[in-house]
C-alpha cells in the first residue's frame, strides 16, 4: 500500500506542477508531464553516479513542489484552482491522469510480474539492484555488465519506489506512467478539442500492439515488461511530438531536451536515435523559418546543435561513469571483442558507411542488406531436436501460422551443417587460439 501511496503522490505532483506551468508558459498541459518526468529522472542521474540515489529522489520531489509553490506565488490560490481546472479540460491531460492512475491501482491489486527472459537477465534485474541498494547496479561488486542496460529505466522505476521496498508491478506501472506521458504529449497536437484529443492518445496507446504477434487469447507483454523497447519508442515519438507543439517559441523549445537527453540513457543504440530526433529537428527549423535559409540557417543550426550537445553530454557521461567503475571489457564504455569506444565504433561505422577503409567483411554485408531487399526469405532451422524430421515438419506448420503475414512466405529449411555446426565453430576458435 506504500509503493501505491507513493505512487499515486508523485502522480499528483507531477500533474499539479504541469498545471501551474503549463498556465505560466501559456501552453497545453498535456505537454508538460514528458519534460517533468524526464527532468525528475536526470536529476537522480548525478545522484546515481554519487551512489546516494534516495538524495536525488528527495531533491526531485522537492523541485516538483517547488514549481508548485512558484505557480502559487505567480499565480495567487485563485490563479492555480483556474489553472488546474483549464488542464483537466485538456484530453491529454485528463487522460494521462485517470490512465496512469487507473494502471497503478490496476496493477497494485493484480500485481503482474516479469515473464520474459531479459528481464530476468538484465532488464528487470539491473531495476531491482537500483532499487535495493539506492545505487548503480555498475558500482555493486556483483554487478551486470555495464553493456547490458542504461540506467533510463532504472531511474524512473527508482523515483517511483524509492524508500519502500522492491516491487516488480510498481516498476512495471513506472515504465507505464512514461508510455502515457509521451502520448499525452502527442494528443497535444491536434486542436484542445476532447474528440481529437482522444483518438491520438487511443492511437498511440494501442499502437505498441501493432508491432508484435500476440496469438489471440494469449498474454500480450507490451505494456507489462521491464525492457527499453517501449521506452525508447515512446521517448523518441514524445519528443518530437514535444517539440512539434513547443518548437517554435523561444523559452518552451528546449523542454525537448530534457526527454532527448533520458532517451540517449535508454539503450545504447539510443544515441544514434537522439542524435536523429536533433537531425530532424534542426531540418524543421530551417523549412518551417519565415525568413530565407541563409538568415534561418544559423538559429536552427545553434538550436539543433543544443539538442545534439545534450544527447552527447548524456551518452558521454555515462561511458565515462561505466569505464571509471568497472573494467573496460564489461562496460557500456567497450563493444565486442575489441573493446573498442562507442565514439570509436559510431566513427568506424561512418567511415565505412562512405567507403573510407572499408574492409571486405564490411562490404558483405551491406550487399547482404541489399539483396535481402530482392531475394527469397528464408528461415534456417538447425541443430539438436531439429534433424528429426517429423519434429522440423511440426515446427514449420506451427511457424508458418505463427508468423507474421510480411514473413509468411519464408522458406523454412533444416540447416545443412546441423548439429555439426558446433563442432565446426569449436575446432575454428581452437584453431585461432592455438595460432
Amino acid at each position: 500500500m506504500l509503493t501505491l501511496a507513493w505512487g499515486l503522490f508523485l502522480l499528483v505532483l507531477l500533474a499539479g506542477a504541469g498545471a501551474v506551468l503549463a498556465a505560466l508558459l501559456d501552453c497545453d498541459a498535456a505537454l508538460l508531464p514528458l519534460p517533468l518526468l524526464s527532468a525528475a529522472a536526470l536529476v537522480l542521474y548525478p545522484f546515481g553516479m554519487l551512489g546516494n540515489l534516495r538524495i536525488g529522489a528527495a531533491a526531485a520531489v522537492l523541485l516538483l513542489g517547488a514549481a508548485v509553490v512558484v505557480g502559487v506565488v505567480r499565480l495567487r490560490p485563485a490563479g492555480v484552482g483556474t489553472a488546474v481546472k483549464t488542464a483537466l479540460t485538456r484530453p491529454g491531460f485528463a487522460l494521462f491522469l485517470g490512465g496512469a492512475a487507473f494502471i497503478w491501482c490496476l496493477f497494485a491489486l493484480h500485481r503482474p510480474m516479469f515473464t520474459q527472459w531479459d528481464e530476468f537477465t538484465a532488464w528487470g534485474l539491473a531495476p531491482k539492484m537500483v532499487v535495493e541498494r539506492a545505487a548503480f547496479y555498475v558500482a555493486d561488486p556483483v554487478n551486470l555488465k555495464a553493456s547490458f542496460t542504461y540506467p533510463a529505466t532504472s531511474l524512473v522505476t527508482f523515483l517511483f519506489q524509492p524508500f519502500g521496498s522492491w516491487a516488480e508491478w510498481a516498476c512495471l506501472a513506472a515504465l507505464d506512467t512514461l508510455a502515457l506521458a509521451c502520448v499525452a504529449a502527442a494528443s497535444a497536437l491536434p486542436r484542445p478539442q476532447w474528440a481529437g484529443g482522444i483518438l491520438v492518445f487511443g492511437t498511440g496507446f494501442v499502437l505498441p500492439f501493432f508491432f508484435s504477434n500476440n496469438p489471440a487469447g494469449s498474454y500480450a507483454p507490451q505494456y507489462a515488461n521491464a525492457m527499453a523497447d517501449l521506452p525508447l519508442a515512446m521517448l523518441f515519438g514524445g519528443a518530437l511530438c514535444l517539440y512539434y507543439s513547443v518548437g517554435h517559441r523561444r523559452r518552451a523549445f528546449w523542454l525537448t531536451g530534457l526527454p532527448l537527453m533520458l532517451l540517449t540513457l535508454t539503450k545504447d543504440i539510443c544515441f544514434a536515435y537522439g542524435l536523429i530526433a536533433a537531425f530532424l529537428i534542426g531540418l524543421d527549423q530551417l523549412v518551417t523559418a519565415d525568413k530565407p535559409i541563409k538568415q534561418s540557417f544559423p538559429r536552427a543550426f545553434l538550436r539543433a546543435g543544443g539538442l545534439a550537445v545534450c544527447v552527447v553530454a548524456a551518452f558521454a557521461s555515462w561511458s565515462r561513469y561505466t569505464a571509471a567503475v568497472t573494467p573496460t571489457v564489461d562496460t557500456g564504455a567497450s563493444v565486442g571483442s575489441a573493446g573498442l569506444s562507442y565514439g570509436a565504433v559510431l566513427t568506424g561505422g561512418v567511415k565505412q558507411l562512405l567507403g573510407i577503409g572499408r574492409d571486405d567483411k564490411f562490404a558483405q554485408i551491406m550487399a547482404a542488406m541489399g539483396d535481402a531487399f530482392f531475394t527469397r526469405r528464408i528461415c534456417l532451422l538447425g541443430g539438436g531436436i531439429m534433424e528429426n524430421t517429423v519434429i522440423f515438419n511440426r515446427v514449420r506448420a506451427r511457424l508458418e501460422n505463427e508468423l507474421l503475414p510480411n514473413f509468411r512466405k519464408a522458406d523454412i529449411r533444416q540447416a545443412r551443417l546441423g548439429n555439426t555446426a558446433g563442432m565446426i565453430g569449436a575446432a575454428i576458435q581452437a584453431q585461432e587460439l592455438c595460432l
